[in-house]
């Protein structure tokens, strides 16, 4: 059996705890929906059936202000094989947050 310090059972707990929290921000474009492209990460702050409302940095979704109309966001829970559509509810560049909700 594999002994570990009160620390490194703590670290591991805290992974597995927040494992299923963590999810990848990504973006496609309307014209090519199948490509997506990675621009981030956040965590799901809220679940419920059928949504989640994600936080994330004000930047990633930033890089996608020049792209208006333009593209679909999407958030991949890694828990799961699905992604959610995503629309952003709130940013702001002062705090750097902002917040995603997935259907």
């Amino acid at each position: 059996m594999e002994m570990l310090s009160v620390a490194e059972a703590a670290a591991r707990k805290a992974h597995i705890d927040h494992s299923t929290t963590t999810v990848t921000i990504l973006y496609s474009k309307k014209d090519t929906p199948s490509v997506e492209e990675p621009i981030g990460s956040g965590f799901i702050i809220k679940l419920d059936e059928g949504w989640s409302k994600v936080m994330t940095c004000e930047h990633v979704v930033r890089v996608l202000h020049d792209m208006v109309g333009k593209y679909h966001l999407w958030v991949r829970y890694f828990y799961g094989d699905e992604d959610a559509l995503a629309t952003v509810k709130y940013e702001n560049e002062f705090t750097n947050l902002a917040l995603l909700d997935a259907l």
